[in-house]
């Protein structure tokens, strides 16, 4: 029955109750569940209306491909976000068919099969990948004080300076086959040198104040890379004994007092004759001087792990692999010379450390 044909129905009076006719009495309630039925008879069928989905508006086709009205909303949102110029609709869609156009014969010129193609377009994805799943991990990392100062006390050393001496020195070279007299004659030609020097100290000092035996090493030294700047031999770690010269030298050097002048010694390779031209105590770089590069290393750090397990997840997902028996069957062609992988870069030695010259 109808909504009108109901509301017909039990308007109508009733003259008889012997016939089947319905009891005034009872008529408003009988027509309103009816009314009911008929309300909730029109709201399932609007439900169902509105549940269908409406069919793509298509703006253009180009050979299988549908250009839809969604699909030109969104090239319209990508031009926004890149500050791209929007023109007229018309002008918009022929550009959208023209690429979809070109990328059609693209794919039927095998483009989508080269391996070059491929492998740009497997680096883009990555790169979107990456940009979406890794990128907000590595923006997250955090490095906290407490990591900083742990990691400064462990690498003291680094950021200690260790005590120096600055060393000047005369030499004179010996055969090792040469005579008592002719040694003699080395040692003697030394000791006038100590003379000179005691009759005319150097004024020492660091920079060019430190002329260590000034013009004297012309004449009494066979060091050629020292006689030309008074024997100097510049700064020296104090004891430190890899240097070239014989431990000895260096010990007598280390031992002296600032501006002080050895006695003539006799060592591997001939006589020698140094002087202590300056000094400085050993010093710690202070922590606040080096804790932002400190805490920069490490946040590097930590990034590049988290990326190093990122991408041994990804392998691990993906459930690859390597088939070494295979692998040592292939031949690399003449031209493909194996290249060492470089080690990570360290970061540059930091004022007043170990590291960087005095």
């Amino acid at each position: 029955m109808s909504l009108l044909k109901a509301i017909a129905f039990w308007s109508a009076p009733a003259e008889r109750s012997g016939d089947g006719a319905v009891p005034r009495s009872a008529q408003p309630a009988l027509l309103a569940k009816a009314l009911l039925t008929a309300c909730a008879a029109l709201l399932a069928l609007t439900l169902v209306s509105c549940s269908k989905t409406n069919p793509p508006v298509v703006l253009a086709t180009v050979g299988e491909r549908q250009i839809t009205a969604d699909d030109f909303q969104r090239e319209v949102e990508r031009r926004h976000r890149a500050r791209q110029p929007v023109a007229d609709k018309e002008a918009l869609l022929q550009e959208m068919v023209a690429f979809e156009a070109q990328v059609q014969n693209a794919r039927r010129a095998g483009l989508a099969d080269d391996p070059q193609v491929q492998r740009e377009i497997g680096l883009m994805l990555i790169g979107k990948w990456r940009e979406r799943e890794l990128a907000p991990r590595v923006d997250a990392v955090q490095i906290t004080p407490e990591e900083v100062r742990a990691e400064y006390e462990r690498e003291l050393a680094k950021y200690t300076r260790p005590a120096k001496v600055r060393v000047a020195m005369l030499f004179l070279q010996a055969d090792p086959k040469a005579s008592e007299t002719r040694r003699a004659e080395l040692r003697q030609r030394l000791e006038e040198a100590r003379q000179k020097i005691a009759a005319n100290p150097s004024p020492g000092g660091r920079g060019p104040a430190a002329t260590g035996f000034g013009p004297l090493a012309l004449d009494f030294s066979d060091d050629q890379a020292s006689r030309h700047r008074g024997g100097d031999l510049g700064w020296l770690d104090a004891g430190r004994f890899d240097y070239h010269w014989p431990k000895p030298v260096l010990e007598a050097a280390y031992a002296l007092d600032k501006g002080q002048t050895s006695a003539v010694l006799e060592a591997e390779g001939g006589f020698y004759v140094v002087m202590k031209t300056d000094a400085r105590e050993a010093a710690v770089t202070p922590f606040e001087q080096v804790q932002a590069t400190l805490r920069h290393t490490l946040l590097l750090k930590k990034k590049r792990e988290l990326e190093e397990a990122f991408r041994r997840e990804a392998v691990r997902l993906a459930g690859a692999e390597i088939h070494h028996q295979a692998l040592a069957g292939v031949e690399l062609p003449p031209s493909a010379h194996p290249v060492a992988q470089r080690q990570s870069a360290e970061p540059p030695g930091l004022p007043g450390t170990n590291e960087s010259n005095p």
